[in-house]
């Protein structure tokens, strides 16, 4: 993908990743073309660990497949909330095979503990903060992939998000959240995205110094899901 970076985008990246060791990249889950603008992120900036809101219970399976092409089957392969696609597999797959490998990290811990005083969706991001925070070496460029909820670096009417808890400890952070143009999107059903009119092309740039992803044309991920598998709860927006 030809994913074009402003040069005053590029000094705020470059200036986050030298100063804490992470970029956050906040996206709607079940885009086709994800993976791709990933991949180009990766290239483009020299990411040696890409991090994942994946349940951390597929780090096993996930590591075989990366290691032999094989892939086992896991409960968690089918949420159908749109984090994990056919495309994602690919592309860490991919990174594996490097030389040097690009590591990767499942940071979702799916069932963190409470945060006294805070609400359940707090505590899930907060566990994921931590989750990276201990796994990740600031020495080490890496970039974080979450939804567009828990990436912002301030409080929200949710709660406190993950990019919040991120950044008390690596001052310096930035995130990147993604635009969306007229298209479609899978999580747990079809959902159509926005209809703004955004510039051409694939690109990120400063917009009143917040860094934006423009994603003109997003297409609906062909997403693993059963159903019957998972009951959804609609006040988190996860199983």
């Amino acid at each position: 993908m030809n994913l074009r970076v402003d040069d005053d985008a590029k000094a705020v990246i470059d200036e986050s990743i030298s100063r804490s060791g992470l970029l956050l990249l906040g996206e709607v889950h079940g885009v086709k073309e994800t993976p791709q603008v990933v991949a180009a992120i990766v290239q483009l900036f020299g990411i040696e660990i890409l991090a994942l809101e994946w349940p951390e219970q597929l780090t096993e399976t996930i590591d075989l497949f990366r290691r032999t092409g094989h892939l086992h089957d896991h409960d968690l392969l089918w949420l159908g909330d749109g984090r994990l696609t056919p495309g994602h597999l690919a592309l860490l797959k991919q990174l594996a095979d490097r030389n040097p490998a690009v590591d990767w990290l499942a940071f979702d811990p799916w069932n963190p503990p409470d945060l006294p005083g805070e609400s359940s969706w707090t505590a899930r991001d907060h566990g994921m903060a931590r989750r990276i925070l201990g796994s990740v070496d600031p020495s080490r460029r890496s970039l974080v992939v979450a939804g567009n909820a828990h990436t912002p670096l301030t409080r929200m009417a949710y709660g406190a998000p993950m990019g919040q808890w991120l950044e008390k400890e690596r001052p310096g952070l930035s995130s990147v959240k993604a635009h969306y143009g007229p298209g479609a999107a899978f999580n747990f059903e079809r959902k159509e995205l926005g209809s703004r009119h955004l510039p051409p092309g694939y690109g990120i740039r400063l917009d009143n110094d917040v860094l934006v992803l423009d994603h003109p044309d997003p297409t609906e991920a062909d997403v693993p899901y059963k159903p019957d598998l998972f009951a959804v709860d609609e006040s988190l927006g996860r199983p």
